[in-house]
């Protein structure tokens, strides 16, 4: 078995990650610390009997059983990375109308296996836990996929992938999927569905439906941790939509993520497909409604209907948010770095919603290391430092199931990055 567990220490105590790609902070006081880089099994051992999800760390014999970093200097925030998105491919085999940040149909090739070689690497050389790969659509690779995750798990790296689960250019998927579960490293499979047979083609196209279900059941079936993704739209956010997918992750023992439209990039002309306030709220009440009957792992932007949850906190210096970029950045296949996959070429204040990309972070080069840009980028630094809204920091929700919505929303809405999100639950 591949061993994924990590931990690693920094200025405020440890974040760690199970076997299972579970993240977790722990906050210790600085001679704890100290300790800790002194002897470090002696005392994560002692730890472990105050931090009972210490001992998945040791073998039963009782030696430490994880990769163990010290990023011990002091940082305005997380001094690394813990998850990358690498928009690794660019071409895509569905031309869905919502399709985000960039239509990459025409004028995208792949780069070169070089220049993934060498962007995978500067993503280990951060010290990072986890990749997404992401595209486009990562299907389209076939076989091949298979050398980009054994790379990654060569590199230490926890891969998640991202996919519409469509797979028509894989000839033979069960064998694939199986040599993809013999890898070692998914920690989870993100697969598109929008809801009932008829609606997902209405959006994904003809025939996509099926070919993506029996995408889920072969993922689910080899134990590769699959999780439902659907975007939400005015016509799909009902009862119907919502109880179909629920199903479909409960039959196939799934976790399940809805989002609501985002009309960014491709999708900026679909303003008018976003649902509405009251729509949200009733979906996200039935939401966690079925959460709580099926027991299925439903996570949403504004999880404020259930008491006792916590958003995960591991950036100990800036206001609680999306991961992005607080503990993540997007990095596409030419190695561009942007806070969030999002905002790769959109500026909806200037005219026709699609301008010169406000939001790069910088490049990852030879000349540029991607620790350089996490740590020195004057758009990462502005992003993080922006804070939310006089709203978020008043109401009590705010880090009890809702991190403030999503900061692009706000921007697309407002013009300011800690302007409040349009979808915000609480708000007339």
């Amino acid at each position: 078995m591949v061993n994924l567990r990590r931990i690693r220490i920094d200025p405020h105590g440890l974040i760690t990650q199970n076997q299972k790609g579970r993240m977790d902070r722990i906050a210790l006081e600085r001679a704890v610390i100290e300790a800790i880089e002194d002897a470090p099994e002696d005392t994560l051992k002692i730890l472990a009997a105050e931090h009972p999800s210490l001992r998945d760390f040791f073998s039963e014999d009782g030696h430490l059983d994880a990769r163990l970093d010290i990023i011990d200097e002091p940082y305005e925030g997380l001094n690394r990375p813990l998850r990358i998105y690498y928009g690794i491919e660019p071409r895509c085999d569905l031309s869905c109308p919502m399709c985000g940040p960039r239509d990459f149909h025409e004028g995208f090739k792949p780069a070169s296996q070089e220049t993934e070689d060498f962007i995978m690497q500067q993503i280990a050389d951060a010290e990072t836990f986890q990749l997404q790969l992401t595209g486009g659509e990562i299907g389209v690779r076939g076989f091949d996929l298979l050398n980009r995750v054994e790379r990654a798990r060569d590199l230490g790296l926890a891969v998640i992938l991202s996919t519409n689960g469509v797979w028509r250019c894989i000839d033979r998927k069960d064998e694939f999927i199986e040599k993809l579960a013999h890898c070692g490293n998914i920690i989870q499979s993100k697969i598109s569905i929008e809801g009932t047979p008829e609606f997902h083609e209405s959006i994904r196209g003809k025939g996509t439906y099926q070919p993506t279900i029996n995408t889920l059941d072969k993922l689910s079936k080899y134990g590769l941790n699959p999780r439902i993704s659907t975007t939400i739209f005015r016509l799909s956010c009902n009862s119907k939509q919502l109880e179909h997918l629920v199903s479909l992750a409960q039959e196939y023992n799934a976790g399940f993520q809805p989002i609501p439209l985002r009309p960014i990039g491709k999708a900026y002309d679909m303003r008018d497909q976003t649902p509405t306030k009251e729509q949200l709220r009733e979906y996200t009440k039935l939401a966690t409604k079925l959460r709580k009957e099926t027991e299925v792992p439903i996570s949403f932007n504004f999880d404020i209907y259930e008491q006792g949850r916590q958003v995960p906190i591991y950036d100990m210096h800036n206001s609680v948010s999306c991961g992005a970029p607080w503990f993540g950045v997007h990095i596409t296949h030419t190695g561009e770095v942007y806070p969030c996959g999002f905002v790769q070429e959109a500026d909806p204040h200037g005219s026709g919603g699609i301008k010169e990309p406000r939001f790069l972070a910088g490049i990852v080069s030879p000349e540029h290391s991607l620790v350089d840009i996490w740590l020195n980028s004057s758009v990462l630094k502005e992003v993080r430092s922006a804070g939310k809204s006089d709203e978020c920091y008043k109401c009590h929700d705010y880090t009890r199931g809702c991190w403030g919505g999503c900061w692009v929303m706000a921007w697309l809405e407002t013009g300011r990055i800690n302007g409040m999100d349009p979808y915000c639950l609480k708000q007339p």
